[in-house]
């Protein structure tokens, strides 16, 4: 009984340190996927022969692929995790696409669709598209910069404005659930609002 549990300890304590291991080498590979172009220059070249393509699609194949392409096919998941972190930070959010969640960045004129299917969980994959005119378009070099959008000032400033109210409603003896029901209800009818707004100008 005593060895099963020492053996125990002794797996969590080494499961616990491979994933503070892996984690560091994670964010230390994002750190240096977003220091230059580099990743978005090689992506240019790869897509000019796959326009289309998944982490997952030489799984069984890698040597249809050099192993530097390989290599950096494998990034995309890290690619995808940085593009998200910067995007939250500045209020721009993933759109739904046919694969799962994707986000448009750009490079000069050359626009790609990174994305997070929804099947199979946990595949990523990346799609050269026509640059279009988009303000949720995301220029990899204000990744490598860090640049804040000019708005996002504003929002904060707007949202701290919100929670106040928030805050004042329910000090004042509004119910909590009666708060969290209208403020659903409104965000329901933005979201009919902005899809009704969006349809108009696609047949524009």
């Amino acid at each position: 009984m005593f060895e099963e549990e020492t053996i125990s300890e002794r797996q969590k304590e080494d499961w616990f340190d491979n994933f503070i291991v892996e984690y560091a080498n994670q964010y230390d590979k994002e750190k240096e996927l977003f220091s230059s172009p580099k990743y978005i220059l090689w992506l240019n070249e790869f897509t000019k022969k796959y326009e289309s393509f998944s982490d997952d699609d030489w799984l069984y194949n890698p040597d249809k692929i050099s192993d530097d392409d390989l290599k950096q096919v494998q990034y995309l998941g890290t690619i995808f995790n940085g593009i998200e972190a910067y995007a939250n930070k500045n209020y721009i959010y993933s759109k739904s696409c046919d694969l799962g969640e994707c986000y448009s960045i750009k490079l000069g004129d050359v626009a790609y669709e990174i994305i997070e299917s929804s099947f199979p969980d946990g595949a990523y994959s990346c799609k050269r598209v026509e640059l279009a005119d988009d303000d949720d378009i995301i220029d990899f070099n204000d990744i490598i910069n860090d640049k804040m959008h000019n708005d996002v000032t504003l929002i904060k400033e707007n949202l701290k404005k919100l929670s106040c109210i928030i805050e004042e409603f329910y000090k004042s003896g509004v119910p909590l659930e009666a708060i969290m029901m209208t403020v659903n209800q409104k965000v329901q009818d933005l979201e009919v609002r902005q899809e009704c707004d969006n349809m108009k100008r696609l047949v524009k």
